[in-house]
């Protein structure tokens, strides 16, 4: 999950804070944002949050995850 840097300012749902650290989950966009910026220097890169579940699930069916388990994922 990524998380903020700092602590929200407005009550959010307790589905958009990590437990462990009480720091509020990143929107989707903002992720993709710095997730393509962190890569775009490597190698193929810069990659998508959607290339990044992909390779995930690549990789778990190739350890032979079950189809079942891969769709809920």
């Amino acid at each position: 999950m990524f998380l903020t840097d700092r602590w929200s300012r407005v009550e959010l749902p307790p589905g958009d804070i990590d437990p462990a650290s009480g720091r509020a989950r990143l929107s989707y966009r903002r992720a993709a944002e710095l997730f393509e910026e962190a890569t775009a220097g490597e190698q193929g890169g810069p990659w998508t949050l959607h290339q990044l579940r992909h390779s995930k699930l690549t990789h778990d069916a190739e350890n032979g995850e079950s189809t079942p388990t891969l769709v809920h994922a």
